[in-house]
């Protein structure tokens, strides 16, 4: 996988993690992961698209981290995992892929995100393996992992039934 691509979600997830009172906020190592995708208890699935080919982006956190993660930027405590939980880490997401993307763009590289898709609950995303990148960030609130998987991996109906796909297959395109 491409360092550009890398190195642009290190730097917006840790601005964006940082921006939102989450500090201190820590990277772990980057391992590769070759396994199916299977979401977390709560998790963001973000389509990329451009000249570098499409890439899927999964953000993954306990339903604790959630919670903390939105009470944190709500300013009070949140209690359940409603729908402006969802909303809310949908949102992070979306700001991690857009300062990602923006930072892309200052490397040449012209890409689009795809609205963010919220899963709760685990769920198999793929049946078979998808090779990716993992990325662990800790927060003050959580643990909170980032995949970075080329949407090459998608293809030819290897993604599971049951899971609205729709960004997946739009990242598969592009």
């Amino acid at each position: 996988m491409d360092s550009d691509l890398v190195h642009s979600f290190l730097v917006a997830a840790h601005d964006i993690l940082t921006a939102e009172d989450l500090s201190p906020v820590r990277v772990g190592a980057v391992t590769t992961v070759d396994s199916p995708l299977v979401s977390h208890e709560v998790s963001v699935l973000i389509g990329m698209t451009g000249r570098q080919g499409g890439v899927v982006v999964l953000y993954g956190m306990s339903g604790t981290t959630a919670k903390g993660l939105v009470s944190v930027m709500m300013g009070g405590p949140v209690q359940a995992r409603d729908a402006l939980v969802q909303s809310a880490v949908g949102e992070i997401g979306n700001m991690i892929a857009g300062r990602a993307a923006m930072e892309l763009a200052k490397r040449g590289r012209d890409v689009n995100i795809t609205p963010p898709l919220i899963v709760v609950g685990e769920k198999r995303i793929s049946r078979s393996n998808v090779r990716r990148l993992v990325i662990p960030f800790t927060t003050s609130s959580g643990d909170i992992l980032i995949h970075l998987a080329l949407a090459e991996a998608f293809r030819a109906g290897r993604v599971s039934k049951g899971v609205d796909h729709g960004l997946v297959r739009f990242a598969a395109e592009g």
